[in-house]
């Protein structure tokens, strides 16, 4: 799996450039695919680098996981009680984690910092990580509810994607966004309707 040109793109003209790095936007748009190929290409090619991934809770953290071992073909390994850890090329040392609070996140060190569903992610746990971040941290999300990520958004540092970014969807995938569409436009779509063509078709944030 490579990098589509848009990812590419943003991923490069923001590198070591912005301090935060966001990307947002609707669901199966390949966002967490593609912050795990970039970070594993900047690792491998800086000679190495400590990756903290960090999600709200344990559940979330586990299909990331999973997304990595897909995007890398590497399965971390670990237990809740040690952690979950993860090499690549030999110098690219990944941990994943959840934090049940502020005081428990203190202390991580790391060159990248991903946060990963990160509205879901309180903004005490992440006030507690950044201070250890050496280089950057990214953020990806589905735009399902305004909060304190919107203090970080600039024109610069910011991408939306939608499911039309990921060339590797199947057509009963596709069939299910062109459903959204379908429903979300219709003169007797629910507010429920609208906002789900909003969040996971357009990839924004919706006023339904």
């Amino acid at each position: 799996m490579r990098l589509t040109r848009r990812y590419r793109d943003f991923l490069v003209g923001t590198f070591d450039r912005e301090r935060h790095v966001i990307l947002y936007g609707g669901r199966r748009s390949g966002k967490t695919f593609a912050t795990f190929l970039w970070l594993d290409m900047v690792g491998e090619l800086g000679g190495g680098a400590d990756i903290l991934v960090v999600c709200a809770e344990y559940a979330p953290l586990q299909r990331t996981m999973e997304d990595f071992a897909g995007a890398l073909g590497v399965t971390p390994h670990g237990s809740l009680v040690h952690g979950y850890t993860a090499m690549t090329h030999g110098c690219v040392r990944w941990k994943f984690a959840h934090f049940a609070s502020a005081e428990r996140a203190q202390g991580t060190q790391c060159d990248y910092l991903f946060i990963n569903e990160a509205v879901n992610v309180s903004y005490s746990v992440v006030a507690a990580l950044l201070p250890a971040v050496r280089r950057q941290a990214y953020y990806n999300f589905n735009p399902t509810r305004k909060g304190w990520l919107n203090d970080f958004m600039t024109e610069a540092n910011t991408l939306c994607t939608t499911f039309k970014d990921n060339p590797h969807l199947t057509a009963e995938q596709l069939e299910i966004f062109e459903q959204y569409r379908v429903r979300g436009t219709s003169p007797t779509a629910t507010a429920l309707d609208r906002r789900a063509y909003d969040v996971y078709y357009r990839g924004v944030f919706s006023n339904a």
